[in-house]
C-alpha cells in the first residue's frame, strides 16, 4: 500500500527565477535544500517546473507558527518553556552550521508541533533571493528586525552567526513577555531568566565576533540552562 501524506506546494516568484537565468540556475540551490534531512527542519520533498512556474513540494506542518501562537495565547510560554524551546531550536541551529543555514528566521517560520517541539520552516529558502534584494525583501515582509546587521553588508557563506542573531531576537521578545508574568518571589525563575537573558544577549550581539563562535560553546550554555 502506498502511504499518502499531505504536502504543500510552494511557488517560487517569477522574478527570482529570472534573476538566475531561469529554472536551470535554481537547480543547484533547490537540490541542496531538498537534500536537508533533520527532524527540526521542514522537509522539502521535490521541485520541478510546470508551464513556466517553478515549484517545490514540502511536508505539511501540523501545529501553528510561533507568530500565531503569540497572537492567540493569553498566557504565552513561561520561562521553563522558553528554556526547552531554545534548547530544541539551538540543536537544529548547531546542526545547520554544517549545511547552508536558514538566513531568514522569524516567528512566522518557527512552528510549534503538536508534541511541543519546534520545527523551522523555509530552511535555505533565503538562498533563492539574490544578495542585493535581501534587504528590500525583508523590509517588505516586516522581518528586517530579525536579520543580523552583516547580512545587509556582505554575502554570507557561514550562516551560523547570522541565524544566531535571528533566534536571539525572537527569544528576546518571548523572554520579555514571559518575565512580566513570572513571580518575582521565585528565585529559581529569576536565576533561569537571568541565564536565559545572558544567552540571548550573546546571540544578538551586533558584532558577529561577540556571538558564539562554535556550536560547542553554544551547546555548553544551553546545557547549563536546561540542567
Amino acid at each position: 500500500m502506498i502511504r499518502q501524506e499531505p504536502v504543500v506546494v510552494r511557488i517560487i516568484f517569477k522574478d527570482l527565477v529570472d534573476d538566475v537565468g531561469g529554472f536551470e540556475g535554481l537547480i543547484p540551490i533547490l537540490r541542496k535544500i531538498s537534500s536537508i534531512n533533520h527532524q527540526g527542519i521542514m522537509r522539502v520533498n521535490d521541485f520541478n517546473q510546470w508551464q513556466g512556474l517553478v515549484y517545490l513540494t514540502t511536508e505539511h506542518l501540523s501545529g501553528k507558527p510561533l507568530f500565531d501562537y503569540c497572537k492567540t495565547s493569553e498566557l504565552g510560554p513561561d520561562i521553563d518553556q522558553l528554556k526547552t524551546w531554545l534548547a530544541d531550536i539551538g540543536e537544529t541551529l548547531a546542526w545547520g552550521e554544517l549545511t547552508m543555514g536558514h538566513l531568514g528566521i522569524n516567528p512566522a517560520n518557527i512552528w510549534i508541533q503538536p508534541d511541543g517541539r519546534l520545527k523551522l520552516a523555509d530552511y535555505g529558502f533565503a538562498a533563492l533571493i539574490p544578495f542585493e534584494k535581501r534587504k528590500t525583501t525583508a523590509v517588505a515582509r516586516g522581518n528586517s528586525i530579525y536579520l543580523a546587521p552583516e547580512i545587509f553588508e556582505e554575502d554570507i557563506d557561514n550562516a551560523f552567526s547570522t541565524d544566531q542573531f535571528a533566534i536571539g531576537q525572537v527569544f528576546g521578545e518571548l523572554l520579555e513577555a514571559a518575565s512580566q508574568r513570572s513571580s518575582p518571589e521565585s528565585p529559581g525563575a529569576s536565576g533561569s531568566s537571568q541565564l536565559l537573558g545572558e544567552i540571548i544577549n550573546t546571540l544578538i550581539a551586533r558584532n558577529p565576533n561577540d556571538r558564539y563562535q562554535s556550536t560547542e560553546a553554544f551547546r555548553e550554555d544551553i546545557q547549563r540552562l536546561t540542567t
